[in-house]
């Protein structure tokens, strides 16, 4: 719950008093939100998303997130496996409907070919891979894999399991077989940042400001799994310039490697489908484009009611 206050330097709030459930299950979300129990009711997809859109008594805002959604493969670095051949990171890019996934769960975002945000300049705007499971089976035979091959684990992020499980679909039919763990945020963030994914691949949503960043933090936790000597090279010494053109040469060289060798898959950008009841006033989402998750900014929501 959030109180008001009334000498914020922007100006004096609206609505007095906010509160904020946490309701993990969509369903029961969609459903507190139609029985008036809540004002808005956030991410919404699927199949509750076109209810919420046909339904007479909602209205649906769709903000953009500033994530990116990618799959790092940490047992590229392993030369025993399997992933070690850039081919066969690059079918299972190819075996992904991106499309299919952005309209199912990010309604509103779309595709992705790299892990930086639009209008970047650092950022380099690759086209996302098409989907192509016949083009993905002939890399897997060519890798020496006619038949598939058993993949590993793969670990789908908390709130995000049907996509994930969506993924493995895609990846099955190619020829990957992947066996899917699920863990809760906390435990997922934490097996991960202590290097507990090894061997395996997983769902990661780059969220930090620049392109800069976003690297850092890509490189930053792969350290636990692997690196790329040459990349590595290039990285450290972006990280240590001062010139400006030096330092979009070196990004714009780091970025071109990774993408060239797939070292991880870009899937889709994210948004939150939000379910809006009849006593919120206008838009929730003030600030444009809709690069916000939540509700901004706060001072300006109004009420058509205040019962």
């Amino acid at each position: 719950m959030g109180e008001a206050f009334k000498d914020f330097w922007r100006k004096e709030p609206k609505i007095k008093r906010l509160e904020f459930h946490t309701i993990t299950e969509a369903s029961t979300r969609y459903a507190m939100v139609k029985k008036g129990e809540v004002d808005m009711a956030a991410f919404l997809t699927d199949v509750l998303y076109e209810k919420a859109k046909s339904d007479p008594t909602l209205r649906v805002e769709v903000p953009l997130s500033p994530n990116r959604f990618i799959i790092p493969i940490s047992s590229q670095w392993d030369p025993k496996s399997p992933w070690s051949d850039p081919r066969v990171r690059k079918a299972a890019s190819l075996a992904l409907d991106r499309k299919s996934l952005a309209d199912i769960h990010a309604p509103g975002a779309g595709p992705i070919g790299n892990l930086g945000l639009e209008g970047d300049p650092d950022n380099i705007s690759f086209p996302p891979d098409p989907y192509d499971p016949e083009r993905a089976k002939k890399l897997l035979a060519e890798a020496g894999h006619p038949k598939g091959f058993q993949g590993g684990k793969f670990y789908p992020l908390d709130g995000y399991w049907p996509m994930g499980e969506q993924i493995v679909n895609y990846w099955k039919a190619s020829g990957i077989h992947m066996d899917t763990v699920l863990f809760d945020r906390p435990t997922f963030r934490s097996k991960l940042e202590s290097g507990g994914f090894k061997g395996g691949l997983w769902m990661d949503p780059i969220n930090p400001t620049t392109m800069g960043f976003r690297l850092a933090y890509v490189f930053g936790t792969g350290s636990l799994y692997g690196k790329y000597d040459d990349i590595q090279a290039l990285w450290d010494k972006y990280q240590g310039s001062n010139d400006p053109k030096e330092r979009k040469d070196l990004i714009t060289r780091v970025q071109n490697m990774c993408h060239d060798r797939t070292m991880f898959i870009p899937l889709v950008a994210v948004s939150s489908p939000s379910a809006i009841g009849p006593r919120s006033k206008g838009s929730l989402w003030r600030i444009k484009p809709h690069l916000m998750w939540w509700v901004s900014p706060m001072e300006e929501l109004e009420l058509n009611s205040y019962d």
